[in-house]
């Protein structure tokens, strides 16, 4: 009988679902399916989690062909030895759930889990706007900022798994607080809802916002009309970004950085003094360019199976129970 891989990212809203065959080949189509929320998390994963994997597995059982192994993208912290989820901002009524224990105990079969960020980083790697590459930075900048990072073909992680934790570097002297507790962050001061959030104090928003909720889109289609205030909080946040992606580069030498995330949807408004941000810092000390992910919210699906396959096949990977 044949053999397949289930990939899975496990976001706040939707979970998705992709397999291929156990030598990497015949990607399906990636399956979304929305999260139904439920009192208690053991009911949440078995009428979500379970039922999305038992579904795709009757898929490919009619199909001859039989579980091998699950890979999982979340963006949550987990503790790489027992696989017990620690926090998940997403979702915190999953903090202390086992979910490597859980799966293999349904299942059988090797399980890898994975931060978001580096599980999207190995899907550009894999068929997105990295692929061929072996020393680049993905970079998402969001609700959050974060980012994976590989060197050599190879996905750092770190002593403790964390490595890559790029919204958390201190950029600035403000005393913003960020999600993190720690004041100061590149996510605090660059990332969707620092760039709303520094607009409100504006006296644009007096004028044009303050009776309604306003969006990032909104901002940049103020900004795109001329609006000086709305200009300045993407160029402020765009030159925070830009002058950590060069400490980065010049770190790390990666040639490539991969953009994800809704922030640059923003286009020049953001990109542009990120792009001359990082350029000005780099001053010839590095060559990198800035490239944007072909896959958007696909890359952590796509990773995921990377993870497992790379996990089977003897290679670089993370986490297993």
């Amino acid at each position: 009988m044949k053999q397949f891989y289930i990939g899975l990212d496990l976001g706040g809203t939707y979970f998705r679902a992709i397999t291929c065959n156990k030598n990497g080949q015949n990607l399906s189509e990636i399956r979304k399916v929305p999260l139904v929320r439920t009192a208690q998390v053991q009911s949440e994963v078995e009428n979500n989690l379970i039922v999305l994997i038992d579904s795709v597995c009757m898929e490919q059982q009619n199909e001859h062909k039989e579980l091998a192994g699950i890979g999982v993208a979340m963006a949550a912290m987990f503790d790489r030895d027992t696989g017990k989820i620690s926090s998940w901002p997403n979702n915190n009524k999953w903090n202390g759930f086992p979910i490597l224990q859980c799966l293999a105990e349904h299942y059988y079969v090797p399980i890898v889990i994975e931060d978001d960020a580096n599980a999207a980083a190995l899907g550009e790697q894999l068929k997105g706007s990295a692929r061929g590459i072996d020393n680049f930075i993905y970079v998402t900048i969001s609700t959050g900022i974060g980012s994976g990072i590989v060197i050599n073909n190879t996905l750092l992680t770190g002593k403790h798994g964390w490595a890559g934790e790029l919204g958390h570097i201190k950029v600035s002297d403000e005393q913003i607080v960020c999600t993190c507790g720690a004041k100061g962050c590149l996510q605090a001061m660059a990332s969707g809802p620092a760039i709303i959030n520094r607009f409100k104090k504006t006296k644009a928003f007096e004028e044009y916002g303050m009776n309604q909720i306003m969006e990032l889109k909104e901002i940049a289609l103020l900004a795109n009309h001329g609006v000086k205030d709305a200009v300045d909080v993407f160029q402020r946040a765009g030159s925070y970004i830009g002058n950590a992606l060069a400490n980065l580069v010049i770190l790390l030498d990666a040639p490539v950085i991969v953009l994800g995330g809704g922030v640059i949807n923003a286009g020049a408004l953001i990109l542009d003094p990120i792009s001359e941000a990082m350029q000005d810092s780099l001053k010839g000390k590095r060559e990198a360019k800035i490239v944007f992910s072909s896959l958007n919210d696909e890359n952590g699906v796509i990773g995921a199976l990377s993870l497992i396959d790379k996990y089977v096949n003897g290679m670089n990977t993370i986490n297993l129970l």
